[in-house]
């Protein structure tokens, strides 16, 4: 049984469906092993620094960061004290230095695998298992099942549908009520194992509000789209480069046709720009975190700051050359450039 540094415990998670999914797993497995002080704090990865500001060091022992972490140990910096656990999935949870007095095995410890494998939260699952924080016949039904829902919506195209429609919820309800409804599920109020009773009361009354915008945001890209080749690697990968106003991942789905293709989608709502892609041999959270971005091997995203004044020229063509020029600044791979339109 793991015996934590104390028993007031704080969870930051990330604010999307498998944060939050994770969050929840994490508070359910610790209540069942009597750690019962728990709070939770959704963020996003921009505002995590900000986050932890926010907390009161005075009030809490152990600090767990799910589904994100911090890129350095500049926001830890007075938690010499605290007990810090990371149980993370990106590949950018791997640049954080650890630094004299945080040292893993005593009050610092990380549980990453950013393989592509694992959401967080079945990251999350397995380490309660792992440690013997519950018992896994106990444990398994709903949250392993929760686990591989959240671990669906980390790949661009979906196998499980209730995946798509749970992403859905959590980016119109937010954080906190998604949490809600999702504890709801876990305590048992929704029976059904595939969720559908849930879904038809709450889910799909939201997606269909959405399904407009997202209609209106995917005519926009297909409208829009440009194609080109990247050379990565050595090797040469198809890109469609397109614009969309809202709901990037369900919008790059009109290109599904193409999984060989690197999506590169700059999203005009949020200034932000997203990548996904099927092919095997492209791992895109490894493109993301030249530009400063992170993500998974299959779904990644990053922003350009200073990409407006170049949008002049074009807008599509310009994201592209502000791309290319970002990412030949960064890496010694040249990303050469054929535009095919």
């Amino acid at each position: 049984m793991i015996h934590l540094h104390g028993d007031r415990i704080h969870i930051i998670a990330d604010g999307d469906l498998d944060g939050v999914s994770s969050a929840l797993i994490l508070e359910a497995g610790l209540e069942a092993s009597n750690y019962c002080d728990t709070t939770i704090h959704f963020t996003r990865p921009k505002q995590l620094a900000d986050t932890i500001q926010t907390i009161d060091p005075n009030l809490f022992d152990v600090l767990f960061f799910v589904d994100l972490c911090p890129a350095s140990t500049e926001p830890l910096k007075g938690l010499e004290d605290k007990e810090i656990i990371i149980i993370d999935h990106h590949r950018t949870s791997e640049q954080i230095n650890i630094q004299s007095g945080m040292k893993p095995g005593e009050l610092w410890s990380k549980f990453i695998d950013y393989s592509g494998k694992h959401s967080a939260a079945s990251l999350v699952y397995q380490w309660l298992i792992d440690m013997d924080v519950v018992a896994e016949e106990q444990f398994e039904f709903p949250y392993k099942h929760l686990g591989a829902l959240a671990r669906d919506w980390d790949l661009w195209l979906h196998f499980v549908p209730e995946s798509r429609i749970l992403a859905y919820a959590a980016d119109v309800l937010g954080a906190r009520d998604m949490y809600q409804e999702l504890k709801r599920y876990t305590d048992g109020q929704y029976t059904d194992e595939f969720l559908y009773p849930w879904i038809n009361r709450v889910i799909y009354s939201i997606y269909t509000a959405a399904a407009q915008q997202i209609a209106e945001s995917s005519k926009m890209a297909e409208r829009y789209q440009k194609h080109y080749y990247l050379k990565w690697d050595n090797t040469f990968h198809p890109v469609i480069v397109s614009v969309c106003y809202g709901y990037a991942s369900q919008v790059s789905e009109v290109f599904k046709n193409r999984p060989d293709a690197i999506i590169l989608l700059y999203d005009l709502q949020h200034d932000h720009f997203s990548l996904r892609t099927n092919a095997s041999e492209v791992e895109l959270d490894t493109i993301a975190k030249q530009l400063g971005g992170g993500g998974h091997p299959k779904a990644a995203g990053f922003d350009i700051s200073d990409l407006a004044p170049m949008l002049s020229n074009g807008l599509v063509s310009s994201i592209w050359n502000g791309f290319t020029d970002r990412l030949y600044q960064e890496t010694a791979t040249i990303p050469t450039s054929t535009s095919t339109q």
